[in-house]
């Protein structure tokens, strides 16, 4: 956690709920589907909103238009851990 960017630590939050099936996740995905387009946090929780959009499933049904823009990314990872999210959002 970053004590120096508020961003960080919301974004830090929102991924920890998801790890422990926080009952209300779909309140957390507006921000981590924020996640996918802030230049402000680290790339660690970028790759770890993916992940946790996948995690998901149907309920993360809103973050599909952002998991394919990442699919365009420049960095290889998020383009293999988005294929993946949207698999598992999907079922496809």
């Amino acid at each position: 956690f970053n004590g120096n960017n508020p961003m960080v630590g919301k974004y830090e939050t929102a991924l920890a709920l998801v790890r422990v099936n926080y009952s209300e996740k779909n309140k957390l995905l507006p921000i981590l589907i924020k996640a996918l387009d802030e230049p402000e946090i680290p790339l660690t929780f970028t790759s770890d909103a993916i992940v946790a959009l996948g995690q998901m499933g149907p309920q993360a049904n809103s973050a599909i238009s952002a998991l394919q823009k990442m699919l365009q990314h420049k960095n290889k990872n998020f383009r293999q851990l988005a294929k993946n999210s949207l698999k598992q959002i999907t079922g496809k």
